[in-house]
């Protein structure tokens, strides 16, 4: 007996096909009303939003080298690098592009270009609890962020050793600059912290020589050092060759209208759906929330 009712309740809730076809015919219009709807504010969206383009290159970092002067592993201008590499040349490079000192050589030129930061730069400037020198400590820590955050990319392809760094903008012709510009300063400034590591071990290996006066040793540190600075400019110089030129893209990576257009669309009839089958049951909650009433 049990069965047989549990069986006649789901009856009873179950609707034929043609019912739900009678349905969705009635409520045509309030169906095709909220879909276009959604289509139409996806088209305007899709128009509206700001575009992104991406520049990319592709280097082929140098061998590994026990001479590289530079520690990989060491705390660099506050910044510590613990990712996974491949090599001391691949964690060099990512090292110096997340560095405060490499990115501030950028800030002079492009922090108030407003296709890459707004008007988040200029809101810092406005404000008026702040010192000059705090804003221009508050602009610089921005700077700093959104260049880390938003518009420099940086990966790594281990199967070939290859690493990919990428500039993103809503200026095509601007992403491009910046990226050919990084890709020469980088270079220059590993080089200048060979030198400068370098200065220190020529000063040191200094004072070591005015103490000795064996020439076998005098000789054995000289070629030392001058092998040490030979290898600082070799590693610099050939740090990295250009696998995949920078060039100005054709298309933009956002927004993908078109798939914007179809999603949104598709939500907004499936949307239109559900808000056609509630509509009875709210308006018997309804009714019966008066008749209690």
């Amino acid at each position: 007996m049990d069965e047989n009712l549990e069986l006649q309740k789901n009856r009873e809730f179950e609707i034929p096909l043609s019912d739900l076809i009678i349905i969705l015919w009635r409520n045509r219009i309030v169906i095709i009303s909220i879909t276009l709807v959604f289509a139409l504010v996806s088209i305007i969206y899709s128009l509206v939003v700001d575009e992104q383009f991406q520049v990319t290159c592709l280097l082929n970092p140098s061998e590994p080298s026990s001479e590289i002067l530079l520690n990989p592993n060491a705390t660099f201008s506050g910044f510590s690098f613990d990712k996974k590499v491949e090599t001391p040349v691949v964690k060099l490079i990512h090292l110096n592009l997340d560095s405060r000192d490499f990115l501030l050589n950028f800030y002079e030129k492009y922090s108030s270009n407003k296709a890459i930061f707004g008007d988040r730069m200029l809101k810092i400037r406005d404000r008026e609890d702040l010192t000059e020198e705090e804003k221009e400590l508050h602009m610089k820590d921005k700077f700093i962020e959104i260049m880390k955050s938003e518009v420099i990319q940086f990966s790594i392809n281990s199967i070939n050793n290859i690493v990919q760094i990428s500039v993103k903008s809503t200026d095509k012709y601007l992403a491009y600059d910046l990226l050919n510009e990084i890709i020469l300063r980088l270079k220059i400034f590993i080089k200048e912290q060979n030198v400068n590591v370098l200065k220190d071990e020529i000063e040191f290996y200094t004072n070591i020589l005015s103490e000795v006066s064996d020439i076998k040793i005098q000789n054995s540190i000289n070629q030392l050092l001058a092998d040490k600075i030979r290898k600082s400019f070799e590693i610099s110089s050939s740090l990295y060759s250009v696998v995949e030129s920078p060039f100005v893209p054709s298309q933009r990576i956002f927004p993908k209208r078109k798939i914007i257009v179809v999603a949104l669309t598709a939500i907004g009839f499936f949307v239109s759906i559900v808000t056609v089958f509630s509509l009875p049951f709210v308006s018997n909650l309804k009714k019966k929330l008066k008749e209690n009433a």
